[in-house]
């Protein structure tokens, strides 16, 4: 209910200001340690993929895109973070406004464009922080790299953030990175995921650390080409996939919204996340880890999601359409 008076007067402000807001107050309340991580009875960690996570529920990528808040959403009660995206150099990213809020069908819709510090930067900030979470970076591509050449700044993102990294998330699928998508093409995908598992194997020699990589689908996939995707990723090891991100489908939103550029999240993305994670979980027979995000509003969300064969979530416009609590009703729901 405080919650709710706090967001109608956060949503007369634009979105992004209210978001970098919103954090700065977040990040006063933790330094006077107003901001504890809350005991869940019965909650245990998770162990998978090598990894040892606090609970089920993560921070997915794009709130925290700069590493510069993880001890604030420690302390909400996440048991993992994913951070980013980041791209080898910085970029300011799409002209703003590059968000906006539906708030009759509880949506975001967002072309940022993966705004970020760069890689340097952004290790730098990791550096400094002291969490005891498990970490998944989240990479990308410049918007100026040519698509031929995109291989190259995964690889460049791999070997500065895969010492930090408890995994690497490589994100093929934001729609708002021009061609970004065309990498789920299955010819240029089987191309580009050789490469970078070769330069996995590398890295894994040279600094006797095994990375779990995952990979972030999109969801407007054709039902018709995710098995051959996904048994290319099978076949090339890669260890999970997280499904899905934003939806370039407008027809669930409010009309004054549907002309605007980027992805939708919330609420109208629920039943395609819902059926990507059905369909990626049969396909797969268990032989990937699967990390389910997209239209989790509630604590039921969730748990449905974990039910339908995820083994871990993510949230991110729930938390701001419903805010912080959700991260421990979630937990609660889940324990």
């Amino acid at each position: 209910m405080l919650y709710r008076l706090f967001r109608s007067v956060i949503f007369l402000l634009p979105p992004e200001f209210s978001h970098h807001f919103i954090l700065k107050i977040l990040k006063i309340v933790n330094f006077i340690s107003l901001l504890k991580v809350k005991d869940i009875k019965n909650e245990k960690p998770i162990f998978i993929k090598g990894l040892n996570f606090k609970n089920k529920v993560g921070l997915a990528a794009g709130f925290d895109k700069n590493a510069e808040h993880m001890q604030i959403f420690e302390n909400l009660g996440f048991g993992f973070l994913e951070l980013g995206t980041v791209t080898p150099k910085p970029q300011s990213g799409n002209k703003k406004p590059r968000i906006f809020r539906d708030p009759k069908n509880d949506a975001l819709i967002n072309s940022f464009g993966f705004n970020n510090v760069g890689i340097y930067k952004f290790i730098d900030n990791i550096k400094k922080s002291k969490i005891n979470l498990v970490i998944g970076i989240n990479i990308g591509k410049n918007a100026l790299t040519p698509y031929e050449d995109s291989i190259n700044d995964y690889i460049a993102c791999m070997r500065e953030a895969y010492v930090y990294a408890d995994y690497l998330t490589v994100n093929i699928s934001s729609p708002n990175t021009k061609n970004l998508r065309d990498l789920h093409n299955l010819s240029d995908l089987s191309i580009f995921i050789k490469s970078l598992m070769i330069e996995k194997n590398k890295l894994q020699k040279k600094l006797k650390k095994s990375v779990p990589i995952f990979l972030k689908l999109s969801p407007d996939i054709e039902k018709s080409k995710i098995k051959p995707i996904i048994d290319l990723l099978i076949a090339n090891n890669i260890d999970g996939v997280i499904v899905t991100n934003t939806t370039i489908d407008k027809s669930k939103i409010s009309k004054p919204y549907q002309h605007l550029p980027g992805g939708v999240s919330g609420a109208p993305l629920k039943i395609k996340s819902e059926q990507m994670l059905s369909t990626v979980k049969k396909i797969s027979k268990n032989k990937l880890l699967i990390i389910s995000v997209g239209g989790i509003m509630t604590a039921d969300d969730a748990l449905k999601r974990i039910r339908m064969g995820a083994d871990l979530v993510q949230i991110y416009t729930g938390l701001i359409y419903q805010g912080p609590s959700l991260v421990n009703e979630i937990r609660q729901k889940l324990s």
